[in-house]
């Protein structure tokens, strides 16, 4: 059973189509990386996935079904959506603001059980935020609040995790932390999706890539066939150094290429 399933998905705002007609799929076990350059609707296609922004479709399921409005508690335990650049303006403690992401496991005014401070604890180990459970998380870093954000999000225990640049932020230490820890959720059987502009850690850590540019899906598949040579210099207009390490292939952005003029008369 696919996780998230989306055919001719296309969402407009006004008079301008930011996506057209694009085809989505997040099995079980899998890491799906969205890419594209700024403007080519890598964030409202999570948002249309997650049900957030109007969309037309020929079908849409999450977790097996259409996300329909009586579905949305159901969903809220098996979907965590991790927002770019979310922040959180009030000063909770960290571990409340982990905690939140059990709400949707709880029924009105039910205490959280061991089961539920069990999630929140193992989720602030794993994000590294255990330290700052007491403190207000608004005296945090952009990059321990993002973490503590992810926590959250871990929280859950979600079947299908949506993240839109999670690793926006982050010293390189916890970049490779976190898609660790979205690897974690997708080797337990359940599925990411995930926003990413860093394309060595797309090419390091997801399962397949789809490269959006204008709204369309210009290629989808295994990491190294899609960041090709050919495909970065049209979507990107970069050329990148490629290689592999222990079985793994990477990509490195390495050079900016001069845009085609067109020929003129002699």
């Amino acid at each position: 059973m696919s996780l998230l399933t989306a055919r001719a998905l296309i969402v407009r705002y006004g008079e301008h189509t930011v996506l057209d007609a694009v085809d989505l799929d997040v099995r079980p076990g899998e890491v799906v990386g969205l890419i594209g350059p700024n403007g080519a609707g890598k964030t409202s296609l999570l948002k249309a996935s997650a049900g957030l922004v109007p969309a037309t479709f020929t079908r849409l399921e999450i977790v097996g079904a259409p996300p329909a409005r009586g579905r949305r508690r159901a969903l809220a335990r098996e979907v965590a959506y991790l927002a770019q650049g979310a922040g959180v303006h009030w000063p909770l403690a960290v571990e409340r603001v982990v905690a939140l992401g059990r709400l949707p496991h709880l029924g009105p005014w039910q205490r959280p059980a061991r089961t539920d401070r069990e999630a929140i604890a193992r989720a602030m180990s794993e994000a590294d935020v255990t330290a700052f459970a007491a403190r207000p998380v608004t005296e945090l870093s952009d990059g321990e609040r993002m973490r503590v954000l992810i926590a959250r999000a871990l929280a859950v225990e979600p079947r299908l995790l949506l993240a839109d640049e999670p690793v926006t932020a982050l010293d390189p230490y916890h970049q490779l932390r976190v898609m660790e820890l979205i690897a974690g959720v997708a080797a337990k059987g359940g599925g990411v999706l995930v926003v990413l502009h860093d394309l060595a850690l797309a090419a390091r850590f997801c399962h397949r890539l789809v490269l959006l540019n204008d709204g369309h899906a210009v290629a989808e598949g295994a990491p190294m066939a899609v960041l090709s040579e050919e495909n970065l210099r049209e979507t990107y207009g970069i050329a990148a150094l490629r290689g592999e390490v222990d079985g793994q292939g990477y990509v490195l952005p390495w050079r900016c290429l001069a845009p085609e003029r067109p020929e003129t008369a002699p």
